[in-house]
């Protein structure tokens, strides 16, 4: 989930990337207007990982880290 407290942007942006800089998802590309917003990026069938999710506000740029891990039930070790 990505907050942001602003919005009013030309060109507001909420994107996820690989450790290696490849864009692997869009969450938001476009205006917003001024205020909260909440995004739920809903991963399933996106392979586990790091990833890095971008939040792009008008003239502000923020970064963080997100890991990406998924419970699987691995057949001897859950008795299936």
């Amino acid at each position: 989930m990505a907050r942001a407290g602003r919005g009013c942007g030309p060109r507001d942006r909420v994107r996820i990337f690989t450790a290696l800089g490849t864009e692997f998802a869009t969450l938001v590309d476009g205006p917003l207007a001024a205020g909260s917003h909440r995004v739920t990026w809903r991963a399933a069938g996106r392979p586990c990982g790091v990833r890095f999710r971008r939040l792009e506000a008008g003239a502000t740029s923020v970064v963080r880290r997100l890991v990406l891990a998924k419970l699987t039930c691995v057949t001897a070790s859950c008795g299936h």
